[in-house]
């Protein structure tokens, strides 16, 4: 077994909720999108720690002591099942479906160090992924187990659907494993060779894996700085990249190439963000480059397709978001969050808008047209866990471990 040393590196949150309903006049920006506002409808503080299924066990532990990531945290976008239900997934507790209008929990499937990888949904069933490096099936309804499957480490990435029953999960040990939906059998895995020298600096994990049905590949990339394309159902390579960094470089700490590709099937291009290095258009069919520029960052990039073109917001390593030409590479805007950090995958709210959560200073409501700012919540820092609207709803999951819910009005 191959064992590789790795500091992830996650930050530490104090926040406030705002109360009072904000509005976009409140900025001075009235004169550019007059037609919506923010009101705080609430916070849901269900992470107490009394709480009896939370595990005050720590995943991480450096030199003795829990100093990185406090239980309960969450990494993942909750998901919005519909019905007024939200699909959570946290670190130290596990899998929750939480009432959206009054934060209750109705179901709970607890889980040993939590989950920190994000779900999916197939049919009447939820699959997932723990930090106790079992890969599980339950029943949406009644949250029973239908089946479990041991992996070598826990995943940070997440669950994808492949053909034929296939599901597709990435490990923390570089490995892509391809498992039967309706029973949990290893069909066949990947793992990346040993790694030439120790790995200390990482992100917190893996990509989500991406099946391309048109080419019958699946696509990941690993903390080694490599992106692998893999016949889907055989697992054998397709083509393989590596993005080495300059030795010299400020930012060579960072090696890793495993943030979660966005695809193009339209122009057979998979966008990959590389932490402190390049953006980078990947041609589908090989591999080679179509285009590179500086401004890559540690989340996948938001890809928009519309009949006007085709954009990608980036959130880079340095605090940045950017707006760019998909096919061209070219920068359209480019905004510095300053001391609201690093934005994680920002969410279409409709009316030309984005939303997004920032590790430092909140969520904040930026245009498409410009990347003006022009609305932010009141707390003082941020979020791990991207966001999600529900076309009227924007959740949350604060720092602080509490479920934030802010309705958009147009």
């Amino acid at each position: 077994m191959r064992l590789v040393p790795r500091l992830f590196l996650v930050p530490c949150f104090f926040s406030f909720i705002a109360q009072a309903k904000l509005s976009l006049r409140d900025l001075g920006t009235h004169e550019l999108s007059p037609n919506i506002s923010f009101q705080n409808v609430g916070y849901f503080d269900f992470y107490g720690p009394r709480d009896p299924l939370v595990r005050l066990k720590s995943p991480w532990r450096l030199r003795g002591r829990d100093v990185v990531g406090a239980p309960m945290q969450s990494y993942v976008a909750p998901q919005y099942l519909g019905n007024d239900e939200l699909l959570l997934a946290t670190v130290g507790r596990g899998i929750d479906i939480v009432q959206a209008s009054t934060g209750k929990i109705k179901k709970s499937f607890p889980v040993e160090f939590g989950v920190a990888s994000e779900p999916l949904v197939v049919g009447a069933s939820l699959i997932f992924a723990g930090l106790d490096a079992q890969v599980r099936r339950i029943r949406m309804a009644t949250f029973e187990e239908e089946w479990s499957a041991a992996l070598p480490t826990e995943s940070f990435g997440g669950i994808s659907l492949g053909p034929d029953g296939f599901i597709f999960v990435t490990t923390g040990d570089d490995g892509l494993w391809a498992l039967d939906e309706k029973t949990g059998k290893t069909i066949w895995t990947y793992r990346r060779p040993n790694p030439e020298a120790p790995i200390y600096w990482s992100l917190r994990g893996g990509a989500v894996p991406k099946y391309l049905e048109e080419s019958g590949v699946v696509m990941a990339g690993f903390s080694d700085a490599s992106v692998v394309a893999l016949n889907a159902k055989t697992g054998k390579i397709v083509w393989e990249r590596k993005f080495d960094r300059p030795q010299n470089a400020s930012t060579a700490l960072f090696k890793d190439a495993d943030t979660t590709l966005a695809v193009s099937t339209k122009r057979g291009l998979a966008y990959l963000s590389l932490p402190g290095s390049d953006i980078v258009a990947l041609k589908v069919k090989d591999g080679s480059t179509a285009w590179a520029i500086p401004g890559g960052g540690h989340v996948e990039p938001l890809l928009l397709e519309t009949d006007l073109g085709d954009v990608l917001y980036v959130s880079s390593h340095d605090g940045k978001l950017q707006k760019i030409n998909a096919e061209t590479g070219s920068v359209i805007w480019s905004v510095d969050l300053g001391a609201k950090g690093i934005a994680n995958r920002p969410v279409d709210i409709g009316m030309q808008h984005l939303a997004l959560s920032t590790t430092h200073g909140g969520n904040v409501v930026v245009q498409m047209s410009d990347g003006k700012i022009v609305w932010q919540s009141g707390e003082l820092t941020g979020t791990l866990a991207p966001l999600v609207f529900d076309g009227r709803r924007l959740f949350s999951i604060s720092g602080r471990n509490r479920l934030n819910v802010r309705r958009i009005e147009f």
